[in-house]
C-alpha cells in the first residue's frame, strides 16, 4: 500500500522496529503537510479568521466607494458627450461650407475681372 506522500507501507508490519519506522515516516509526512497549510496564512486552521474577514470587508467597502465614484464620473462623461453631440449637430454641414466657399470665390473673381467696369458703372473714376 502507498501513502499520500508515496511512502511504501506494508499492510502488516513484521516487528516493532518496522512499525515504529513506518509511523515516524507517516508523522514526518503529516508534519510537512501541516507546514504547507500554515504557509497560506491563518496557521492552517480557522484561527484568526475574523481578522482576515474584517480586512476583506474593509477592502470591499473601499472597492464599493471606488465603483460609486466611477459611476459618477461615467455619468458626468455621458452628460458631456450629450452636450458635445448637440453642439456638433448645430454646426454647418459639408454642403453649406462648399457652397459658401464656391460662392465667395466666384464673387471675388467677378470683382477682380470686372473691377474696371464696376467702377465705371458706379461712377467712382
Amino acid at each position: 500500500m502507498r501513502s499520500a506522500e508515496g511512502l511504501s507501507i506494508e499492510s502488516e508490519p513484521t516487528d516493532e522496529f518496522t512499525l515504529s519506522l513506518q509511523l515516524r515516516m507517516q508523522n514526518h509526512a503529516l508534519s510537512e503537510q501541516i507546514e504547507a497549510l500554515k504557509s497560506a496564512g491563518g496557521g492552517g486552521t480557522s484561527g484568526g479568521m475574523e481578522g482576515r474577514v474584517a480586512k476583506l470587508e474593509a477592502h470591499v467597502e473601499t472597492l464599493r466607494a471606488d465603483v460609486s465614484a466611477m459611476k459618477k464620473d461615467v455619468g458626468d462623461i455621458r452628460t458631456g458627450l450629450a452636450t458635445l453631440t448637440e453642439r456638433v449637430a448645430h454646426l454647418p454641414g459639408k454642403g453649406f461650407v462648399v457652397t459658401a466657399t464656391t460662392t465667395t470665390i466666384a464673387l471675388l473673381t467677378g470683382i477682380i475681372l470686372f473691377g474696371d467696369k464696376i467702377q465705371t458703372l458706379l461712377a467712382l473714376n
